[in-house]
């Protein structure tokens, strides 16, 4: 991953999309909310890539089609669930993959494994600037951010996994009434207090 200058004095992820390789993982199978689900990164992430998006190439990403044998052989173990909290694959059965779509595997590959856009992907995670990773037990992207902190502590990189027992994706905007939750503000209130600290002791 590429290294800026002057160095970010920290980085907050708050409830970040980190790849687009595995949409089977526990907390995409087990948390579908109106505001985000499983269906919905697919489509997200094609739109951000190229503008549009083809319903095949939605459906194979979402059944784990889109990747050949020989990468998800080699990047598995960048999003394996088996590093996740016990209680996070609680029941969970790991699905049996699909034969593989090459023509789409050929396009989306590329993409899919390219740390700029997708950072779990990369190999090398070392020197990156101190992190608080922001997750929600009921967010579908869950465990691509927890699998992220595993990664960063993995690589000596100083990190913080704030998970919120009752978080949601997009918790933070519901800091108003009439949708006011508890959560959403505990979260600005944690960031806040992070950021003071960590811009007087930069001072």
């Amino acid at each position: 991953m590429k290294r800026v200058d002057p160095p970010f004095l920290a980085q907050i992820l708050l409830y970040p999309v980190m790849q687009s390789f595995d949409f089977q993982l526990p907390s995409y199978r087990k948390n579908w909310t109106p505001i985000v689900n499983g269906a919905h990164v697919p489509p997200f992430f094609l739109l951000y890539m190229f503008g549009s998006y083809n319903l095949s190439f939605v459906d194979a990403m979402y059944r784990g089609a889109h990747l050949s044998a020989s990468v998800r052989e080699r990047y598995s173990r960048f999003v394996d669930y088996r590093r996740l909290p016990q209680r996070f694959r609680q029941d969970y059965v790991e699905p049996t993959r699909p034969p593989v779509d090459e023509e789409i595997a050929r396009v989306l590959e590329p993409y899919i494994l390219n740390p700029e856009i997708h950072p779990l992907m990369s190999e090398d995670l070392t020197g990156l600037p101190e992190a608080i990773v922001v997750t929600g037990d009921h967010d579908v992207l869950r465990d691509e951010g927890t699998l992220y902190a595993v990664r960063l502590k993995d690589a000596g990189v100083a990190v913080q996994h704030w998970h919120y027992e009752h978080g949601f994706h997009g918790m933070i905007i519901f800091t108003e009434e009439p949708f006011r939750f508890a959560t959403g503000m505990n979260v600005l209130k944690d960031m806040s207090k992070f950021m003071r600290e960590k811009t007087r002791t930069a001072a």
